[in-house]
Formats: structure tokens, C-alpha cells, sequence
């Protein structure tokens, strides 16, 4: 969604002084209903044809075996706040299953012996320039040894485009046809590239601005931002000559600026180096790194929101997309809704801005609560509703 003119201005941050009241909406549909040990992770989202499309990582059954991404359509935007948010309909094969939602290349079908390639989207898709309803999605693509550590997961990130339903098509579909969709070029690659961004994606002032959560163990991932020019990054995905046009290919990641740690407003604080970027403050404690950075407009202010390690999740306030962040605030204690004697997977916490409702009074949050062998708890996306305070009180600071 864009939020132009809002952007990156140094505003004074709006950090809140009093906690949302949060509400659990439950858990999005899923197919193969009756079966407990059906496991999916993700709950990325973003606007397609006029309805909120949901996006997922790994689907894991017994009655299935693994598929890799998928999707579902949810609600109609913009959304009431009566509106079901926990309902979806989804495409799947002839027995009821989910299927992948961004094709996979030849090369990613046929990987090396005891490895596997997965593409997984960024927590947020946006629209397209021309207004088809279609939209870009930054994905990564990843090639993960089976046995999980007998080499790094190796990730590259890349941008296919989501096409919105029509006169043949029930589902948005993906095509993998510009320049830079990992066909085989990626925009950022592991082999190259310190940094493959496909995080959090806004268009902002004419800006798309990404995040990516680097590594510094053994928990820590800190966050680095880039952006670029929109309308020339839409229009060289649009008229490039397709994935072997490697000169186009150079000339969209050569649109890309890395933040520096300057102030987020002062366009010097964008440079071309990647090598000189800097991680945003006080952002370690994301676990796994999943966060989400939007433009919340009843707070006049980017927020933040992730889990930490103590899996609670927390929200941040900021005057730009880079900061600076005010102290963490608790936003929900997961343990209320995800409690096993098992070993819980627990992480995917971000927000969904096309959901918020009330100019952004009230926003809608996913986490992902997972499960071990024989536990309890269903691994499923759980939504919740979080309502600022009224009249919300903002602090004074100004950026520094």
C-alpha cells in the first residue's frame, strides 16, 4: 500500500505510552482441516484484484508430503471490522490439497543431491504501477540441505510478478519472466551479495524500501534497509526482455541505495555501496529475524512489529522506515494462545496494514505458532486485532 507523501520525512516519532487492547481472531483456514498434523508456516500478505492474497512457506502433511509455498485469497478490501478475517478459498489439486504458488524453474526441480530449493515470499507484496491489480513479490530463493546443516542455506532473492484473477484464471497466478525472478538471474544472490533483501516491502514517496535480517550468532539478526525508485523499478520489470536480459538485470539492481545509519530522511544517507550498510538499532531481539515495518496513519508513524525471544510480540514507533525506533512495547503475550509441553515453533509475527481498519486505529497482527512431534497445539497461522488507545498520546522526541 502506498503511503506517499507520509514517508520519509523526520517526522517526530510517536511512540505510544499506553498498550493496544488485543483481540484473537483465531487461525486462518487451511485445507486438510481434519488432520492434526497438517503444518503451515508463513501468513505474508498483500493486495491482489481487489482482495487481500495470503501467502505461505512450507505445507507439510502426512497426506501430502511437503509442498513448497502456497497460497490463498482472503477478504475483499477494504475490509469492515466485522469482517471474517480467519476465512479463505484456495486453490488446490483434484484431492484437496494446496499447491505451489510460484513455479519452480527446471534447475529448482531437479536440485543437488541432498539438497532442495525452496522459494519463500517477503512478509508483504505491493501493487504493480499501471493499476491491473497485479503485484510484485520479493521472494527468496533458497537451497536448504535436507539434513539442515551440512551446509549454509544458501539464498538469493528475486521479484515475480502476481497477476490478478481473470477471464481464465479462478487464482492469482505467478509468472517468473523479468529480468531478475531468479530465471536463473536473482537480484541479490548469497554468491555475490552480503545482503538479499526481500523483507517488508513499501512503496513510500516513490520509493520501494526492503529489509533484510543479516546474522550475527548466535541469535542475533540485525536489520539493513534499501530502496529504490519505483516507477523505474516497475517499468524496467515491465519492459525488460525477459530472464536472459542480463544488461536490464544490472540496471534495476543499480537502482538500489543502502541505508548507511544516517538519518533515514537525508537522501545522502542512501548509498550504492551494499558493503556500507548499517543495521537499524535495537532490532536483535526479532526472533529469526521475521518483523514488519508500515506506515500507520491514526499514529502518524512507521511501526514495527515482531517477536522476540521471549516470543511476545512487541511494537516500535518511528519517524522514517530506518528509525529511530522507540523503545519496544509489549503487543501480546503468544503463551495465551500457544502453550504445549512440546517444543513450539514460534515466529512469522508481522502485520497486515491493508487489514487495519479506523485510519489505522486498529491493525491486525499473525504469528505463527508451530508444533513438535506429538504436540497438542495446531501449527497454524494465528490472527489478532490490537486497538490504540483514544486519544492516543505521542511522545516529543525528534529525530536525531
Amino acid at each position: 500500500m502506498s503511503t506517499a507523501g507520509r514517508g520519509d520525512r523526520g517526522r517526530p516519532a510517536s511512540p505510544l505510552t499506553r498498550p493496544p487492547s488485543v483481540v484473537e481472531l483465531g487461525t486462518l483456514e487451511q485445507p486438510d482441516r481434519g488432520n492434526p498434523s497438517f503444518i503451515r508456516d508463513g501468513g505474508m500478505s498483500g493486495p491482489v484484484g481487489g482482495k487481500l492474497l495470503w501467502l505461505f512457506g512450507d505445507a507439510i502433511s502426512p497426506h501430502f508430503g511437503l509442498v513448497d509455498n502456497s497460497a490463498a485469497l482472503g477478504p475483499s478490501l477494504p475490509v469492515s471490522a466485522a469482517a471474517d478475517l480467519t476465512r479463505t478459498d484456495e486453490q488446490t489439486d483434484a484431492d484437496g490439497n494446496p499447491v505451489p504458488f510460484i513455479p519452480m524453474t527446471a534447475a529448482e526441480q531437479n536440485p543437488p543431491e541432498g539438497d532442495r530449493f525452496a522459494l519463500w515470499a517477503g512478509n508483504r507484496i505491493v501493487p504493480t504501477a499501471d493499476g491491473s491489480g497485479d503485484a510484485w513479490v520479493f521472494f527468496h530463493q533458497l537451497q536448504i540441505p535436507w539434513d539442515f546443516d551440512s551446509h549454509p542455506w544458501w539464498t538469493s532473492a528475486g521479484i515475480a510478478r502476481i497477476h490478478a484473477p481473470d477471464a481464465r484464471h479462478r487464482y492469482p497466478y505467478v509468472t517468473r519472466d523479468n529480468p531478475v525472478a531468479c530465471n536463473p538471474t536473482c537480484l541479490f544472490t548469497a554468491q555475490v551479495d552480503p545482503h538479499q533483501f526481500n523483507g517488508t516491502a513499501i512503496v513510500d514517496d516513490g520509493y520501494l524500501y526492503l529489509t533484510h535480517a543479516g546474522s550475527n550468532p548466535p541469535y542475533g539478526r540485525p536489520l539493513f534497509a534499501t530502496r529504490a525508485d519505483f516507477s523505474a523499478l516497475d517499468r524496467l520489470l515491465t519492459e525488460g526482455d525477459g530472464p536472459g536480459d542480463t544488461e536490464t538485470a544490472a540496471q534495476i539492481k543499480a537502482l538500489f541505495r543502502y541505508w548507511n545509519g544516517g538519518p533515514g530522511a537525508d537522501p545522502a544517507s542512501w548509498v550504492d555501496d551494499m558493503t556500507q550498510a548499517a543495521s537499524m538499532v535495537g532490532f536483535e531481539e526479532a526472533w529469526g529475524g521475521h518483523h514488519s515495518i508500515s506506515w500507520n496513519a491514526y499514529l502518524s508513524s512507521y511501526i514495527a512489529v515482531y517477536l522476540d525471544w521471549d516470543r511476545k510480540l512487541k511494537i516500535r514507533t518511528a519517524p522514517t522506515y530506518v528509525g529511530p525506533w522507540s523503545a519496544p512495547m509489549e503487543l501480546y503475550d503468544t503463551a495465551s494462545a500457544c502453550t504445549d509441553n512440546g517444543t513450539l515453533n514460534l515466529y512469522s509475527g508481522w502485520d497486515h496494514p491493508d487489514l487495519a481498519t479506523a485510519n489505522g486505529r486498529s491493525i491486525v497482527v499473525s504469528y505463527y505458532c508451530g508444533n513438535s512431534v506429538g504436540s497438542s497445539v495446531p501449527a497454524q497461522v494465528h490472527l489478532l486485532r490490537a486497538t490504540f488507545p483514544e486519544p492516543h498520546r505521542l511522545s516529543k522526541n525528534k529525530e536525531k
